[in-house]
């Protein structure tokens, strides 16, 4: 996908992508209906992701507010963060992207502290151990890969 996207992307160097993709290979009926539908997608997408992240930060931070938040109070943060990330869009491709490489490394970060917690944990003499005890091991140079069916037929002469 990352290839066709790339190719086309080279092909067709404007900013409708998709749209204009589809509008050369199918007609603009074909374009308008996939840029359409791919706002409404995106409109939707995105209008859930403010009230996930709300959710989100009250159940883990804050419980005991989650249920006492009325729900005029509750509108008001989520218009605030949907504005907040609405005026940072407006302000241009630099901005988001920064704002985004700064998402990326809070979002991460939970993870890579369990990962480098877990480092000391794992015990890889287990890894190939079946649930009987018994340790499998596998040689692939004693199986003939192309007759053994695990490649199809049509690609048999690769291997």
């Amino acid at each position: 996908e990352v290839l066709i996207t790339t190719e086309l992307g080279l092909l067709y160097p404007c900013a409708s992508g998709g749209v204009r993709w589809c509008e050369v290979a199918f007609g603009p009926k074909a374009g308008l209906i996939v840029g359409y539908l791919g706002w409404i997608a995106g409109v939707a997408n995105n209008a859930t992701l403010p009230v996930l992240f709300l959710q989100y930060v009250l159940n883990q931070f804050y419980p005991h507010l989650y249920d006492d938040i009325n729900g005029l109070l509750r509108y008001g943060i989520l218009a605030g963060i949907t504005l907040l990330l609405t005026i940072v869009n407006y302000r241009g491709v630099e901005i988001v992207g920064k704002v985004l490489v700064i998402v990326l490394f809070i979002s991460m970060t939970p993870f890579l502290v369990m990962v480098i917690m877990g480092i000391p944990q794992v015990n890889t003499d287990r890894w190939l151990q079946t649930p009987n005890g018994e340790t499998q091991t596998f040689n692939d140079d004693q199986f003939d890969l192309a007759q053994s069916g695990w490649f199809p037929q049509y690609v048999a002469g690769i291997a």
